[in-house]
């Protein structure tokens, strides 16, 4: 099955897009949509583990020490 494609044109500062540009080279991605459909999936993973109940730790590897993941709604 074939997914339809739209194309999406956005406003962002500079610095968003240099972030972006980062977060591309960073994770070996090839285009700036994958950036996107990357993150999506990522904080939509996120979120149904938040309104399932559990909580989204990170803990540090050196320290142990942990910190909540906070979402805004």
């Amino acid at each position: 099955m074939k997914r339809e494609k739209i194309r999406l044109q956005v406003e962002i500062s500079k610095e968003a897009q240099d972030e972006i540009e980062n977060m591309r080279k960073n994770l070996n991605l090839s285009s700036i949509s994958d950036v996107i459909r990357s993150s999506l999936k990522l904080t939509k993973y996120l979120d149904l583990e938040k309104e399932a109940g559990n909580e989204v730790i990170i803990r540090n590897k050196k320290t142990g020490k942990e910190k909540e993941v906070v979402f805004l709604r």
